[in-house]
């Protein structure tokens, strides 16, 4: 079912900036797609997120006594004003108020960075920075997957294999 696809792929980009890109694109398209209603806007410490239940959604903080921890991931189950909750993918149910907690945001895409000892079924990458990609950031991306992993690379940036091995 395309449940189960979204949350088992999983997209790791190079900056902030693109990550919030692409995690824009996937929810406009899941919405075109009648996946997921359109959802509440709500405020966050990285701009404003339009939220639906169905959506995928990272923390960026702790708040322990929330069951939330900087890094996990989970499924959104219902969504109000002062009420958000997430099932996360590692089975515990989390509720939060985003009107008092707001480092969050939509989880269809992340910095390579934050990828380091996780393991996602499918992993999509662009190289889309040369100047972001060095051995070690190549290698975390590169290795994150069970099932399947993904390199994007346009020509512009490495018109051949050897020019992209280089880079990386």
């Amino acid at each position: 079912s395309s449940s189960d696809h979204s949350t088992a792929s999983f997209v790791y980009a190079s900056t902030n900036v693109e990550v919030n890109k692409i995690n824009d694109l996937v929810k406009a398209t899941r919405v075109q797609r009648g996946e997921i209603p359109p959802g509440t806007i709500l405020q966050t410490d990285r701009g404003f997120v339009d939220l639906s239940p169905g959506d995928r959604l990272q923390f960026y903080a702790n708040d322990r006594p929330a069951g939330i921890v900087n890094g996990i991931v989970g499924t959104v189950q219902s969504v109000e004003p002062h009420r958000v909750e997430v099932a996360t993918d590692s089975g515990t149910t989390v509720v939060f108020n985003p009107q008092n907690f707001s480092s969050w945001g939509l989880g269809y895409a992340g910095t390579v960075y934050r990828g380091q000892g996780k393991t996602q079924l499918r992993v999509f990458a662009p190289f889309d920075n040369p100047f972001a990609w060095n051995a070690k950031a190549a290698y975390v991306a590169m290795t994150r997957h069970k099932a399947e992993v993904r390199l994007y690379a346009s020509q512009d940036i490495a018109s051949a294999e050897p020019t992209l091995a280089r880079l990386m």
